[in-house]
């Protein structure tokens, strides 16, 4: 299923006209609207998606590393099972967004507002959620990594997220506030985890 928009049509059909043995093109699709567009399990390896619109977008099993998804819109969209290592969404509306069995390894998703999201049962070890604001995500089941390739929660916003039964590493302070800041490090935000139902979860005495 393709996007509605015309031009996000014609930069898919420009994509795919280039595609050739051996050769996979750029995907030119910055700023532009794909949304509701089904685009499961293609190879968009790098494209360039800043300040796109992609909400609701279905990107099952979709091949998306190195893609630049930075400040885009991506409220809703399904990444399950997508490749989305070392890409860059710095910044982006990911809230409500599914990531499940997603690989995030190195994925930058610092300042990335995934509010909602859902990201359960998914090895999270060496993506940046920097300051990122994950209110409300379902992360439980998941795996942090273990230190020095953990995730990277450095100011992270956790407060109301379902961490029941992660697992790994957490070497930075975190703000598990929900209206309103708490910034918890050490001992404290070791048995905030613990009383969160995510006993398995170590904080190292590194969080600063």
């Amino acid at each position: 299923m393709w996007p509605i928009d015309v031009h996000a049509v014609r930069a898919l059909e420009t994509f795919f006209d280039e595609v050739t043995p051996g050769n996979i093109p750029i995907l030119a699709g910055g700023g532009l609207d794909f949304s509701d567009a089904d685009l499961s399990g293609l190879d968009f390896a790098g494209a360039e998606w800043i300040s796109a619109i992609l909400d609701r977008t279905r990107l099952r099993g979709t091949y998306l590393t190195r893609a630049w998804l930075i400040d885009a819109s991506l409220r809703g969209s399904d990444f399950s099972a997508a490749n989305l290592r070392k890409a860059e969404m710095r910044g982006c509306d990911a809230r409500e967004s599914i990531f499940v069995g997603a690989q995030l390894n190195r994925t930058d998703l610092s300042d990335a507002n995934l509010r909602g999201a859902d990201l359960h049962d998914t090895n999270l070890n060496q993506a940046f959620f920097h300051s990122t604001d994950l209110r409300g995500a379902d992360l439980h089941g998941s795996s942090l990594g273990a230190y020095p390739g953990n995730a990277n929660l450095a100011g992270a916003k956790i407060g109301g997220a379902d961490v029941e039964n992660v697992t790994g590493d957490v070497t930075h302070a975190v703000d598990v506030g929900i209206s309103e800041p708490r910034i918890l490090v050490g001992s404290e935000l070791q048995r905030w985890f613990i009383d969160a139902g995510a006993p398995e979860v170590v904080v190292l005495d590194r969080t600063l």
